[in-house]
């Protein structure tokens, strides 16, 4: 079956703007849309947000890059291989 017949011979009428142009349903969502205020950010952006607050006031210390941690992590690390070496196991 054609689209004709799906139709069942009801043709649409003559459009009210210019050919690209957006018809009159579509101004008024434009417009409903520009009234209605700014839109909520997206997710994402709210979440680094949060993050970088929470980074900020002491909260996230993996990302605050603080070096005590990696200094302790490397004194434990040689206290380890220390006693692995005493113990004979260097190297696993």
């Amino acid at each position: 079956m054609s689209k004709r017949q799906h139709s069942e011979g009801i043709q649409k009428g003559k459009q009210n703007h210019a050919q690209g142009d957006h018809g009159e349903k579509t101004r008024e969502a434009i417009m409903r849309q520009l009234k209605a205020g700014p839109h909520e950010a997206p997710v994402r952006v709210v979440r680094a947000e949060k993050r970088k607050a929470a980074a900020e006031s002491g909260k996230r210390r993996l990302v605050e890059h603080r070096t005590q941690h990696d200094i302790a992590e490397k004194i434990s690390d040689r206290d380890r291989l220390h006693r692995d070496m005493e113990r004979g196991r260097a190297g696993q």
